[in-house]
């Protein structure tokens, strides 16, 4: 998935901006060098690209000294800060409806990011992730996502709502205090995870929002279906090839005839309806490799050897190979610059 061709929502930009001011940053230098002109924050339809943000969150939080900057920022979260869809989660009827609508009605603020609840017994996670890629948010931003979560929680209820556990998919800090002082003390933490979550009780979701109107939410819950409708289609081939891609480079089979399979088709069918789409099958594995390659290194608990395997080389030396083609460097030498 290319970024620079994915959209937000200048609304993300303008919190995050407002974080980065709470925070101590002087915001304007750095919109500037990443070409970004604040007026377009108060227009409520206006886009930005998905790695000017990546961008943004990390000069913030480097800016800011915090290496938790991210997890932070959420503290400063206001429920009108995005528009008609933070209007239709303050006027839910419960916290369960509410996580719902944010499900339901988040692609307005962003392209690719899915927000999904899945009941498992007494509990319900609240899962969030890039359809198409698998490495998700940047660490900065999946913080502030996870934090944001709990934070509009307690926000919407009036209570203190603590989550029974969060997953982030990014290597674990030096220290997980900053954490637990904002999910809660007890709380079941765990980093390097295969998804972003947070895990709710279920009890939770029956709490009453304290401004839920039912007349009211009526009339915006049509608004924003009449916004999401107005939007590209989503579920597009591409999209759909690199979700089964990334399932297939977690311990599946990734392969062109496989994926094909899956999907109905014949290897020649599929290469074809994809290059209708401008899409080479081999590029879209070596990008989504590529990217994932990243995510692994970083991670110091991994040899070199396990993230070879979890791309699905058939041996280490033909990850050195392609880890040189990509970035001009070896997996220990980039793990040797990156610190």
């Amino acid at each position: 998935m290319e970024r620079s061709h994915v959209t937000v929502s200048a609304r993300i930009f303008a919190a995050l901006v407002e974080a980065g001011r709470a925070a101590g940053v002087t915001m304007e230098p750095l919109l500037a060098r990443l070409g970004i002109d604040p007026a377009c924050f108060e227009d409520p339809d206006a886009r930005l690209p998905l790695s000017a943000e990546d961008a943004l969150w990390e000069a913030t939080a480097e800016a800011s000294g915090d290496p938790c900057f991210g997890l932070h920022a959420a503290a400063h979260l206001r429920s009108d800060d995005f528009d008609v869809f933070g209007y239709a989660l303050r006027t839910s009827a419960t916290l369960g409806d509410a996580l719902r609508n944010a499900a339901r009605y988040n692609r307005l603020l962003h392209d690719v990011a899915e927000i999904a609840l899945v009941e498992d017994g007494d509990t319900v996670r609240v899962t969030h992730r890039f359809r198409g890629d698998p490495t998700g948010a940047t660490p900065q931003a999946a913080d502030y996502t996870m934090a944001a979560l709990v934070t509009t929680a307690r926000m919407l209820t009036g209570t203190g709502v603590r989550p029974e556990g969060v997953t982030l998919m990014h290597p674990p800090p030096a220290d997980e205090r900053a954490y637990r002082e904002v999910f809660g003390e007890g709380v079941s933490l765990a980093f390097g995870a295969p998804r972003n979550e947070v895990v709710f009780h279920h009890d939770v979701l029956e709490r009453p929002v304290v401004s839920g109107d039912p007349g009211l939410h009526a009339v915006l819950r049509r608004h924003a279906d009449a916004l999401l409708a107005d939007l590209p289609a989503a579920d597009d081939l591409p999209t759909r090839v690199r979700e089964l891609v990334a399932e297939g480079l977690r311990g599946g089979d990734p392969s062109l005839e496989a994926i094909a399979s899956r999907l109905g088709q014949s290897p020649r069918t599929l290469q074809r309806r994809l290059s209708d789409h401008g899409v080479r099958f081999s590029e879209m594995v070596d990008e989504m490799r590529h990217a994932l390659a990243r995510t692994y290194l970083d991670d110091p608990r991994l040899a070199i050897g396990e993230v070879a395997y979890l791309l699905g080389f058939s041996e280490p030396r033909a990850f050195h190979r392609a880890l040189k083609r990509w970035t001009g460097t070896t997996p220990a030498a980039w793990r040797e610059d990156r610190g």
